[in-house]
């Protein structure tokens, strides 16, 4: 009974596949027959050139030569050109015989379109009118500045200081200057070269303060700025001396028994009219073994100090003198 079954299962799936390959050969005889290409393909043919030159003069309406100018035509979608040498004169070759139009291109001059005829012998080339002069920039004077600091008060070290000039005009227009910055060697000296000869805020930061424009230790107590006026410093400008004004926060800090604190964070806030308010603090400092600080560079003025050592808390406020020193008794 299973080999009687089997048979007639097979006989149906060969005559479907037979079917099948039936259809697609009438499908594929109803496709057009594609004829490949026969013989070789055609080459590359360069356009023709011509036999005959254009030489000339490119001048001016006063009849001047005008040299470097820029001679060139399209000859059958072929662009060809070539320059005027010094005396005006040029000559492009393989052009055809007889009339053409050149476009010609000189510094100057706005570019023009010209009809002449070549291969009949020279030929010139005028150029109408020429542009109109543009209007240009006064030169700016400038001079090279030197100078050198006097640290002043508790600062051996004279070098890492950044000198900055602002100018006092409005810098959006021309000729009233741009920032400038300078660094002091270890002796103190600085200098700009080729320095717009405007007058100028002068700042002086300390080393840890490059790149910013406070704290200012030229800055005093009455808060006026430190000014330079390099367009009436002569020919050669006198070196430029500038002492800095800065002085110096030192105590000790102990306990409610008396006892050093070491390791204690001393932090100071400016209280003047100019700073109150802002985010501006001088860097911190640390107690050492001894319970003793000291704050370098700091511009005359009144200032917070906060004193923090484990559960010690102690706030004062400071006076700094000009160049002074100044203990806040913590």
């Amino acid at each position: 009974m299973r080999i009687l079954t089997i048979v007639p299962i097979a006989s149906l799936v060969g005559l479907g596949v037979t079917l099948l390959l039936a259809l697609r050969g009438e499908e594929a005889s109803d496709q057009p027959e594609v004829q490949l290409p026969t013989g070789e393909l055609t080459p590359h043919v360069e356009p023709e050139l011509g036999g005959a030159s254009l030489v000339g003069t490119v001048i001016d309406a006063e009849r001047a030569p005008i040299p470097g100018a820029s001679i060139g035509l399209v000859l059958r979608g072929r662009p060809l050109w070539t320059h005027a040498a010094a005396d005006g004169s040029f000559r492009l070759d393989e052009v055809d015989r007889g009339p053409c139009r050149v476009r010609v291109l000189a510094q100057g001059w706005p570019a023009q379109v010209l009809d002449t005829v070549a291969g009949e012998g020279a030929v010139e080339l005028v150029l109408g009118a020429p542009l109109p002069e543009q209007p240009s920039f006064p030169a700016i004077e400038s001079a090279s500045l030197s100078g050198m600091i006097d640290p002043g008060i508790g600062s051996a070290d004279a070098e890492g200081y950044e000198i900055v000039l602002l100018p006092t005009g409005n810098m959006t227009e021309y000729g009233t200057g741009k920032p400038r910055r300078a660094t002091t060697d270890a002796d103190g000296r600085f200098r700009f070269d080729a320095l717009e000869r405007v007058e100028y805020r002068v700042l002086a930061l300390p080393p840890w303060a490059a790149g910013g424009t406070w704290p200012d230790l030229l800055t005093g107590w009455d808060g006026r700025p430190e000014l330079y006026d390099h367009e009436q410093a002569g020919e050669t400008p006198p070196p430029l001396p500038l002492n800095l004004l800065g002085g110096i926060i030192e105590g000790t800090l102990r306990d409610d028994r008396g006892r050093l604190l070491e390791g204690g964070l001393i932090e100071v806030t400016p209280l003047t009219d100019a700073d109150a308010g802002s985010p501006r603090t001088l860097p911190t400092a640390r107690t050492d073994a001894n319970g003793r600080y000291r704050l370098h560079h700091v511009p005359p003025g009144r200032y917070a100090v906060r004193a923090t050592a484990g559960p010690h808390v102690r706030e004062t406020t400071v006076l700094v003198p000009t160049r002074g020193r100044v203990d806040p008794g913590l």
